[in-house]
């Protein structure tokens, strides 16, 4: 990976409850799982955010449902990860963003 790596840090707005500045100060290693994010991402091909959860559960890193959205979406803002143009369907039946590496 390269140089984003280091400086990518958890923050939280200043509207924000309270709660969530106290989950981005609780991170350790933010980088490590933005990484494994970029990597299953890379690794699948491309996938989607449920995709992405399901993955994350089975290989049993400790990550929540919200965490891995908001490692994907910091790959998007650092332009590592972007909208491939497809879409899948999710378990609720909705049409949703196939996620690709730049």
């Amino acid at each position: 990976m390269s140089d984003w790596t280091q400086t990518a840090i958890p923050v939280a707005r200043h509207t924000d409850p309270s709660t969530s500045h106290e989950a981005a100060q609780s991170v350790k290693d933010v980088r490590k799982s933005q990484q494994a994010i970029y990597a299953l991402i890379q690794a699948l091909g491309g996938a989607t955010d449920e995709e992405l959860v399901r993955r994350v559960r089975s290989a049993g890193i400790p990550m929540s449902e919200s965490g891995v959205r908001t490692r994907r979406s910091e790959l998007v803002k650092h332009g590592l990860v972007v909208d491939s143009g497809e879409r899948k369907r999710t378990v609720a039946g909705r049409r949703t963003i196939v996620w690709t590496v730049k």
